[in-house]
């Protein structure tokens, strides 16, 4: 099964993006690239992650999965579309017809236009371009929202790993990640650029630790620099309410993390002013509140427990935050989510240098 060579998408180089994206590992460490969006790269780590968890169990790096996306879309970014801090590209990514013409194969349409929004042939359709058919036998709904779908980065990179996975429980080897893309798209030459870029991709990758982050003092900055803020505790905020947090002002979509190691208490959607809302409890009992996040990372589980620097969210302006630049708000409570707040200026101020 060809998934998508029929496309009709360029072949793309390895391009240096100046922002640096930070995403956590299989291993709960953290790993950074500067041309991957942090939401894509979280998807591929996660996506050979559950591979994992195939029959039989099958071991594929993070850095194929993420070469097939830089070929395929340049990561969501193909043609002008972007991920959102979910992880779906906007505007959706749709392939030319597989007519025939254009060096393609001619495939009549398997999904009444469904995906590709053409009823009489087939298109290649999002971020890793699957063609309609082959979607419907390899889907996968990774983030867990009761879709499977193909303009999703995570339901995408975990449907990807298992298709290729099909071919061998062993990616790790030379011959076998060969023969494993070659399936995906029947060229010798993207096979070489693939396998090229991955390789590439491992190399640049640069694992990170808590002594690598910037700034100092008992906390990680929330936001992944840069990041913009003055110590605004206790601003009026009309209808007699006060601050009783801080405004960190980022571009939308840039990571969030958590300050210290513990425990998402909390997740929602759509939580009155603040939009939507984590709250951390860090190990050391204290309580940390984010509010107008744009999305969720796959490790905003409520129960799961987080590493310091861990990725947790991005920033947004959901709530009573759409019409202010994209920011986060942090509240903290010492003594737990039902204590007082805390002015936390200090502890960030400490955390996040340059700011």
């Amino acid at each position: 099964m060809k998934a998508l060579v029929l496309a009709g998408l360029p072949v793309l180089g390895v391009l240096a993006m100046p922002m640096l994206f930070v995403g956590a590992d299989d291993g709960g460490g953290v790993l950074q690239h500067p041309d991957i969006p942090v939401v894509a790269l979280q998807a591929y780590v996660d996506g050979a992650t559950a591979a994992g968890g195939l029959t039989p169990p099958c071991t594929i790096s993070w850095a194929l999965l993420a070469a097939i996306g830089k070929v395929e879309s340049d990561h969501g970014r193909y043609g002008g579309s972007q991920l959102d801090g979910a992880g779906r590209a906007t505007p959706p990514i749709i392939g030319i017809r597989l007519d025939g013409s254009n060096n393609t194969a001619a495939i009549r349409d398997t999904d009444e236009g469904r995906l590709d929004g053409d009823p009489v042939w087939d298109r290649a359709v999002g971020p890793m371009q699957f063609i309609p058919g082959t979607w419907a036998m390899w889907g996968r709904d990774a983030d867990g929202d009761g879709h499977t779908d193909p303009q999703d980065i995570h339901d995408v990179a975990e449907s990807a790993a298992a298709y290729l996975c099909n071919s061998s429980p062993d990616l790790t080897r030379p011959d076998a990640a060969r023969s494993a893309v070659f399936t995906y798209n029947r060229s010798g030459a993207y096979v070489d650029e693939v396998l090229a870029i991955a390789a590439a991709y491992e190399a640049e990758a640069t694992a990170l630790s808590d002594g690598m982050f910037p700034g100092g003092g008992p906390v990680a900055c929330p936001v992944v620099a840069p990041v913009t803020f003055i110590d605004s505790w206790h601003f009026p905020r009309g209808d007699d309410r006060v601050h009783l947090g801080q405004d960190l002002f980022a571009a939308e979509g840039q990571p969030l993390v958590a300050v210290a190691d513990g425990t998402i208490a909390e997740v929602r959607v759509g939580a009155g002013l603040g939009g939507n809302i984590v709250w951390l409890r860090t190990d050391d009992g204290h309580a940390w509140y984010y509010a107008h996040l744009s999305g969720f990372a796959r490790s905003a589980e409520p129960g799961r427990h987080v590493d310091r620097g861990e990725v947790i969210g991005y920033v947004g302006r959901t709530g009573n935050a759409a019409s202010t630049p994209p920011h986060l708000h942090i509240q903290w409570r010492p003594a737990g989510r039902h204590g007082p707040d805390t002015n936390p200026y200090p502890l960030l101020d400490a955390a996040c240098p340059g700011h």
